[in-house]
């Protein structure tokens, strides 16, 4: 029996384990969330064992992501070491865009969080001078995927050419598992956040032994999301306690030490 998955059982946090969740968010969506603040996600961190979330605001799907930057900056400032931000971008303007890219990074923020939703590829020349700065930082960049296959493209074009970013697919596995096994295991730099509403039996398992585990890091999506179902996702692994640690700690803080400041 997994000793991980019986502090879950017994609601019991995972104390002493310095938990990274790499896939947050703040902000409003178009469902109730029942507290949406800063200090009620860390609550829910406290209450479950984890250390740091790195989050980015759901605005990132509307477009108005200068005011949700700096709402992720306010919670960095009011939780600092515990919530660390994304830059979120909406491509339309090359030059704002990368204006905003570069305040962020020099305000604090860690990496990038780009979602597809506004019909600009990952690919676009508008999130270039952005990934360029990720690159020289050597800073995660995180990517909504849903398995598209000129998503796929993409993310092979990136990963070739920003060597020194660690490229995040998040919900990794919510179809076409072995695609994104082939990609973790083709590219050194790409990585995957397998989070997902739904609970498909086996699919962490089945993307270690694919992929290789330490090729997996944990996100929650939270709020989005429910952080602590999530979490009992990986406690529920049916992997060793040894790799759950990898995927809920030791993978992401290499991602992150390894960050120019």
């Amino acid at each position: 029996m997994s000793s991980l998955l019986d502090l879950g059982r017994r609601g019991e946090p995972l104390a002493g384990l310095d938990v990274i969740d790499m896939h947050g968010h703040l902000g409003r969506y178009d469902f109730a969330v029942p507290d949406l603040s800063p200090a009620g996600l860390v609550a829910v961190m406290d209450r479950i064992g984890v250390r740091t979330v790195l989050c980015s605001h759901l605005s990132c799907t509307r477009g108005d992501v200068h005011r949700g930057n700096q709402e992720v900056l306010e919670a960095m400032r009011a939780h600092p070491g515990r919530i660390k931000g994304y830059v979120t971008l909406w491509p339309g303007d090359r030059e704002e865009a990368t204006g905003e890219t570069r305040r962020r990074l020099d305000e604090g923020f860690v990496g990038l969080k780009l979602h597809n939703i506004n019909a600009f590829a990952y690919t676009d020349p508008a999130y270039a001078a952005a990934m360029a700065m990720a690159n020289e930082r050597r800073m995660p960049v995180l990517l909504h995927t849903w398995a598209a296959e000129e998503e796929f493209a993409q993310f092979r074009k990136l990963a070739a050419e920003y060597p020194e970013v660690s490229l995040l697919l998040a919900h990794a596995g919510v179809d076409n598992p072995r695609e994104y096994a082939r990609l973790a295991r083709d590219f050194e730099n790409v990585y995957l956040d397998p989070c997902f509403s739904m609970a498909p039996r086996g699919l962490i398992a089945q993307l270690a032994e694919d992929a290789g585990v330490e090729k997996l890091i944990w996100g929650s999506d939270a709020i989005f999301l429910c952080m602590p179902q999530q979490l009992g996702r990986v406690l529920g692994a049916d992997i060793p306690d040894a790799d759950k640690r990898k995927i809920l700690s030791q993978n992401a803080r290499k991602l992150l030490d390894r960050i120019r400041t």
